[in-house]
């Protein structure tokens, strides 16, 4: 039985990994996704680096080629107000649902 379960479990993951995978291919163009995924890499590691200005250059490409991806917002929101761009983030908030938003984003 132990192994059964074991397979079980196994195969729930593997369902949803794939949920997961379809989800985020679902919500942006495939032709610029990948873009898009390396741009969004770049600006966290120049964002980590200190380095404001190019990270939020690439982390507002990433959100404007998969504005449905919340993680790209979220991080573009966030970078917008720490390179000084803080009128840019209340204009691409307008509308959002605050309620939703991680501490980071609201305390940015």
């Amino acid at each position: 039985m132990d192994k059964k379960n074991s397979v079980l479990r196994l195969l729930a993951g593997c369902l949803a990994a794939s949920a997961v995978a379809t989800a985020q291919a679902a919500d942006c163009d495939p032709g610029v996704a990948d873009r898009a995924d390396a741009a969004y890499a770049a600006g966290l590691d120049a964002y980590r680096a200190g380095q404001l200005d190019p990270a939020y250059q690439q982390l507002k490409f990433a959100f404007d080629q998969c504005p449905a991806r919340l993680r790209y917002r979220n991080d573009y929101l966030v970078a917008a107000v720490a390179a000084g761009l803080a009128g840019e983030a209340l204009e691409a908030a307008a509308g959002l649902e605050l309620t939703g938003l991680p501490p980071y984003v609201l305390e940015a």
